[in-house]
């Protein structure tokens, strides 16, 4: 058994790599390339399944890269390329849905978060309607049910905490908000300005 580090990488359709959209995502496996695999494919199948007809048109591919854990990392160990059109019309790159999560307790160093989005300007309200916020609980779903391995072991979601008392733990449960969050960091350059003087 051994945990890896999974970069889930959504690619706008500028191509910009200052423009991706980035999850770090930790899960424990059953010890066999095959079974990283396995979970690479789940990861984007249940990104595709819940999300993808919500988020904005401007992402056009999903990228997984399969990390080593440690700080000398090096390349990844497997990459894998995903279709993922988003929905139609684009929203505010800053906005996000928060799906947060906590390892048996919830307290600052055993809790963590996936900031999803952005999202079309359809799913776009003054607060996340149920629909939004049940499709960000179903992936939470899928995580949490993890995929199995050829010889039957299932996946662990778990939490990367930075003590190292406590560095891998299993995730228990998760929840997501009715309120909007704002990634100031996801917004992108401006192209053009207006002005006027008094």
């Amino acid at each position: 058994m051994a945990t890896r580090e999974y970069q889930v990488s959504f690619k706008n359709a500028n191509a910009l790599p200052e423009d991706r959209y980035v999850n770090v995502l930790y899960f424990l496996d059953a010890g066999s390339t095959g079974h990283r695999q396995a979970i690479m494919n789940g990861i984007a199948g249940a990104y595709q399944t819940h999300m993808q007809n919500v988020m904005t048109g401007d992402i056009n591919s999903l990228n997984i890269r399969c990390y080593p854990l440690g700080l000398n990392q090096g390349g990844p160990e497997l990459e894998s390329n995903y279709v993922f059109p988003g929905g139609s019309g684009d929203g505010p790159q800053e906005v996000a849905l928060c799906l947060s999560y906590y390892a048996t307790f919830n307290q600052p160093r055993r809790r963590g978060r996936i900031y999803l989005g952005p999202f079309g300007k359809a799913g776009l309200g003054g607060r996340p309607d149920s629909i939004m916020l049940n499709k960000a609980k179903a992936l939470g779903q899928a995580f949490g049910a993890g995929w199995a391995a050829s010889g039957g072991a299932q996946s662990i979601w778990q939490l990367h905490s930075r003590t190292p008392a406590s560095n891998m733990q299993t995730i228990t449960n998760y929840w997501v908000d009715n309120a909007w969050d704002t990634l100031r960091s996801r917004g992108i350059a401006p192209t053009s300005r207006v002005s006027g003087s008094v």
